[in-house]
């Protein structure tokens, strides 16, 4: 059976806002090879949902969409069921599934209050313009907690090591 994953979001005007889906898609795709994975957006940005299925449909016995939606609301619970019930038709020769929205993923909540409590013994994230704190590039700062360069969520709850002075992401020296 070919599988493929749909990440459905909103859209915006600004195109780089789509940046962070197909990073997510890219995420998955290296998880588990084999699965295609398109993003496809509601409105403003390209493609849409009917453009995307169309792509992958001929190639695929099952497709899963995911709403990119952090709740269930007017978009996923209205539009999104149109949207697939004329794929359906247009395409039934593929089994479709809608997955859950973000809030309801199994662990979902779980991951991020561990996450956002693990932020708040990450050092301040300065402000935009401004330079970071003459510390911010050390393991850790004052209290313990991983300190970062860039003040991101991934090295508040990865951690370089304590010996390792470089910022995060810096490449090793010659």
């Amino acid at each position: 059976m070919s599988r493929g994953l749909i990440l459905f979001a909103h859209g915006s005007r600004d195109p780089a806002w789509g940046d962070s889906l197909h990073a997510l898609a890219r995420e998955i795709e290296a998880s588990e090879p084999g699965l295609q994975v398109r993003c496809a957006f509601l409105e403003r940005l390209a493609p849409d949902l009917p453009t995307a299925l169309a792509e992958l449909a001929p190639r695929l016995t099952r497709l899963d969409v995911c709403p990119v939606f952090w709740a269930a609301n007017g978009h996923v619970q209205r539009d999104l069921p149109a949207l697939l019930d004329d794929a359906r038709r247009t395409h039934p020769g593929v089994e479709m599934h809608l997955l859950p929205v973000l809030s309801e993923l199994p662990g979902m909540l779980e991951f991020l209050a561990r996450v956002i409590l693990s932020l708040g013994h990450a050092p301040p994230v300065p402000a935009v313009g401004t330079s970071p704190a003459p510390d911010a590039g050390l393991a850790a700062d004052a209290h313990g907690a991983p300190a970062t360069s860039s003040g991101g969520w991934a090295s508040a709850i990865s951690p370089r090591p304590a010996t390792d002075p470089s910022p995060a992401g810096a490449a090793p020296g010659p």
